[in-house]
């Protein structure tokens, strides 16, 4: 047999859970131009290996700034295949998430591989990715989402944007010779979002410590024992 304070248990679980939701908050969407149920345009930029005859070789990429920190968690894009298998054309692309480097893409901070993209435009379709490992994102620090074709076959594009937002002068594209931005005021944004876990400010996780401890505290203080077999 051994007695235990039950009091001082159930108050540190308590505690804990505290903390744990302070800490984050689930599906934060901290970038979005993706219409209502995931829905994108028709109309697409090209994501092409070098052996795509009708446009080359093409990366695209597009900006997002977070509004606060941010523990990075997903990304939604819409992603469709142009190619066709008959020919030899491939259905892959690797899309990685990107720090800034002097308003254009910088180095690669996540990594993912896509295939499988529905064969022409398919509406309320997107791909997603997830965090692998921790990252905050911070609040107005510009990022960058971007689409590389996996092979030279690769033959994809990334959709536009169905609800209004226009790239105006951050959309960038590389065909081989670096990243350009280029001011197609009048053509839309690619179509994606990117969520989040909200990361807590320091004086949040200091007052959850302090209030941790005063329940830690109050629970030796006013102790119900309890006998257990």
């Amino acid at each position: 047999m051994e007695y235990k304070n039950s009091n001082f248990s159930a108050m540190v679980a308590l505690s804990v859970g505290i903390l744990a939701t302070g800490a984050a908050h689930a599906g934060t969407i901290i970038y979005s131009d993706l219409g209502p149920s995931n829905a994108s345009a028709a109309a697409g930029y090209a994501v092409a290996g070098t052996a795509i005859t009708c446009c080359g070789f093409q990366e695209v990429a597009a900006p997002f700034t977070p509004s606060s920190n941010f523990q990075f968690g997903q990304i939604d894009i819409a992603l469709f295949n142009t190619g066709s298998p008959a020919f030899g054309d491939a259905n892959s692309v690797v899309l990685t998430l990107n720090s800034d480097s002097n308003g254009l893409p910088g180095s690669v901070l996540e990594s993912w591989t896509l295939t499988g993209m529905p064969n022409a435009f398919t509406p309320n379709t997107v791909q997603t990715v997830s965090a692998s490992a921790p990252l905050t994102l911070s609040s107005g620090v510009q990022y960058w989402v971007v689409a590389s074709p996996e092979s030279s076959n690769s033959d994809n594009d990334w959709a536009e944007n169905s609800v209004g937002v226009f790239s105006g002068t951050d959309v960038a594209f590389n065909s081989g010779s670096g990243f350009v931005v280029f001011g197609y005021g009048n053509w839309e944004e690619p179509a994606f979002d990117v969520q989040a876990w909200s990361s807590p400010e320091p004086g949040t996780l200091a007052l959850d410590t302090i209030a941790l401890l005063a329940l830690g505290i109050g629970a030796f203080a006013k102790r119900s024992w309890i006998l257990v077999h």
